[in-house]
């Protein structure tokens, strides 16, 4: 099935992250025409005890969630950007899953 793209489209995703290094790995980015709505991220701990953080651009939504192994954290708050990013940052070298779920409004001319 073809995904709609372009002018005024609205489209329901998903972006997952397995990531096993502290670094900050950008999971959506939106152009200057586009509107993304992060809807829900799941983050899981499957190493030892982790610190993560939540971004959009360099700002931080949410710093250093203390994670313990097998632990799952669900941030569930709406949050609406255009032209930039949403990043997951680890604070130490501990396996971690995520995944969001968004909508995309592009309104690419």
């Amino acid at each position: 099935m073809a995904r709609p793209s372009g002018y005024g489209s609205e489209v329901l995703l998903a972006a997952s992250l397995d990531q096993s290094s502290a670094l900050t790995t950008t999971v959506i980015t939106a152009s200057a025409h586009q509107i993304v709505t992060i809807l829900s991220c799941s983050l899981c701990s499957t190493g030892g005890n982790s610190g993560v953080s939540l971004k959009v651009g360099a700002d931080y939504l949410i710093y250093n969630i203390p994670l313990s192994a097998s632990e799952t954290f669900v941030w569930n708050d709406k949050v609406v950007f255009q032209d930039d990013t949403f990043a997951v940052r680890t604070h130490d070298g501990n396996q971690l899953i995520a995944y969001v779920s968004y909508i995309l409004q592009d309104w690419t001319p």
